[in-house]
Order: structure tokens, then sequence, then C-alpha cells
């Protein structure tokens, strides 16, 4: 079966039994029911990337996936569709692009130095996204949601938006690369999972819009202490990469 639809089936297995739970009777408070059903979505999409990212496609296959998975999700938005089918749909979506993608830039990536300075300038740039860039833009015109990967909330006849579409990509990626570097197979989904449920925790706690990748890119360098050292070319893509990031920041104007 190729890695990509074993994938879906897996998450689209995990989004079912969720979705069931809604029929169940239970008198459980609604706050843990989004805290759990969120940790869940990241268990099931770390999975769907671990799996997923094996799929073999040539390179001009990536750009088309990920310009098939904007146009349906552009095109469910125009039409309205938020049914469990169409919403679960859109995650698969959503997920095959980053996988794909991600597993696609890690093959650029050939030592732990060069991750690393990849890791603080993606850290840096969810931070500037989140409290004055992109990502708060969107939030701020309630279209957010369209960017996240959506679970069933259990026990709960709604659905919780929770991880957003490119931190799957930097999953992929890490993953990817850690397997590539030959660093224990396991190490990068679980420090990966961690981050992201760190993150998903908090955000859900404390009610506010929390960046994943800053807990994402700790938890994996924490995990392979080795990478920590950046030499000449690895200081070089980090100056090169907070630059691209300063001008955009001085020049966005949402």
């Amino acid at each position: 079966m190729p890695p990509l639809v074993l994938a879906a089936g897996v998450f689209a297995a995990a989004y079912a039994a969720a979705a069931a739970t809604r029929w169940l009777p239970a008198d459980v408070s609604v706050s843990w029911c989004r805290l759990v059903s969120g940790w869940l979505c990241i268990v099931a999409g770390v999975t769907f990337v671990g799996i997923g990212r094996r799929q073999r496609v040539g390179p001009a296959a990536v750009p088309v996936v990920v310009l098939a998975a904007a146009a349906l999700l552009w095109g469910m938005g125009q039409l309205g569709l938020d049914s469990t089918p169409a919403l679960l749909l859109k995650d698969l979506a959503q997920l095959s692009a980053a996988t794909l993608l991600g597993a696609f830039l890690a093959g650029h990536i050939t030592s732990g130095e060069i991750l690393l300075a990849l890791g603080i300038v993606v850290t840096v740039t969810d931070l500037w996204s989140v409290h004055g860039g992109v990502t708060r833009t969107l939030i701020e015109a309630k279209v957010v949601d369209h960017f996240l990967v959506n679970f069933p909330v259990l026990l709960q006849p709604e659905v919780g938006f929770f991880i957003g579409t490119s931190d799957f990509v930097m999953a992929s990626l890490y993953i990817t690369c850690s397997e590539r570097l030959e660093r224990a197979w396991w190490r990068a989904p679980a420090a990966i999972a961690a981050g992201m449920i760190a993150a998903g925790t908090l955000a859900i706690t404390l009610r506010i819009p929390l960046p994943v990748l800053p807990f994402m890119v700790v938890t994996y360098h924490l995990a392979f202490p080795r990478d920590y050292t950046l030499g000449r070319e690895g200081l070089k893509l980090l100056a090169a990469g907070l630059g691209l990031v300063g001008a955009l920041a001085l020049l966005y104007r949402p």
C-alpha cells in the first residue's frame, strides 16, 4: 500500500473514532474534551507525517499536490462546506501537501548545523507572524481556521482547529532529516509531538494564540544535542535568513 494512502487511512480512522464519541452520553468538562482532542489531533497528524513522508514522488509532483490542496481548500471555503467528511478531506489535503513539501525540502539539508540554523530562522519567523505578521492578520480577519488542521472534539458536537499546516511542513522536514542524518527513528517524532502538545496545551489553557514552531524546534534540538554547533555555512544561512525575516517585517503592511 502506498505510504500516503496508509497515512490517510490511519488518520481517517482516528478522526472517525473521535467523531463517534459525540453520541456517547457523558458529563465531562468541555475544556478537558478540547484539550485531549488537541493532543489526539497532534498524535494523529505526526503519525500521518511519519508514514506519508516515505511516499516516493518526483520533484515536479510536489508543487502540483500543494497547488491542488490549496485549490481544494479555497473551493471548500467558497462553498461553505463544513460537514464531517468535508473537514476530514480538508485535513487529508493539508497534511498530504505539508508532508510531501517537508520531505522534499529536507532533501536539500545536508547537516545538523543547517537544520539548526533553519530552526532558529523559522522560530523567529513564527514569533513575528503570530504577534504582528501574517498569522495575526489571519486571526483578526477570522479566517485562520482555513489554515489549521481540524479534529472532532471528544464527546462534544463540535470541531476544534488546532495546528497549522506550516507546522506539519516542518514536522515532515525534521523527521526526514533526522532519518537521513542517521538519528534514532523514534526521537524526532516523539520530540516534535511533545513540542506541539506543549504549545497546544498552553494555547488552549490560556486561550491565546501561540506559535508552535518555537516549542517544536526547541524540543527537537534538545533531543539531538549533537546538532548545537554552528559552523561557517550555518552562520551564513542564519544571517541570510534573519535578514530576510527582518526585511519582511519592515515591509509587511496588513
